[in-house]
């Protein structure tokens, strides 16, 4: 038969292609660990713009599918983030540095120099300067449990 040795798009199959939304949940995140880890990926896509840069998303869903996946994600982990207790962010903080192989502090001193990109433009009730708390939290309880290590050893 004409054609069937050479690559079928989607178009016209019977397989169903994965909404923009769809894929940035199950395939690109599912690479990162944690919380943290998920939401420093989304901060480091996003351009002083607010634009979200990721050129093979993009092409493959459309500009606007795109750009409305990454904010709604965005949007979703900032308030996990805000609302997940300051012990369990953390554990986490400290995992998704860990993957990233970088200390937690320059993990959480990284979120701190893109806390522009950090902030999502829809804040789902939450504000910069929640975040920042969180941030400052995290870090002086990072702080303490290294001191109280460093005393008992």
């Amino acid at each position: 038969m004409v054609g069937e040795n050479f690559p079928r798009s989607e178009i016209g199959t019977k397989s169903a292609r994965m909404s923009a939304l769809e894929d940035l949940l199950e395939r690109s995140l599912r690479m990162f660990s944690g919380l943290w880890g998920k939401f420093h990926y989304l901060c480091s896509l996003r351009g002083n713009s607010g634009r979200y840069e990721h050129w093979g998303f993009i092409r493959t869903h459309g500009e606007m599918s795109a750009q409305d996946a990454f904010a709604e994600v965005h949007t979703a982990l900032f308030s996990q983030i805000l609302r997940t207790p300051l012990p369990e962010l953390l554990e986490d903080v400290k995992l998704s540095a860990e993957k990233m192989s970088v200390s937690t502090d320059e993990f959480i001193s990284g979120l701190r120099r893109v806390a522009q990109q950090a902030t999502p433009k829809n804040l789902a009730g939450g504000t910069l300067a929640h975040f920042n708390s969180v941030l400052d939290a995290i870090s002086l309880l990072h702080s303490a449990r290294k001191k109280l290590a460093r005393q008992a050893a």
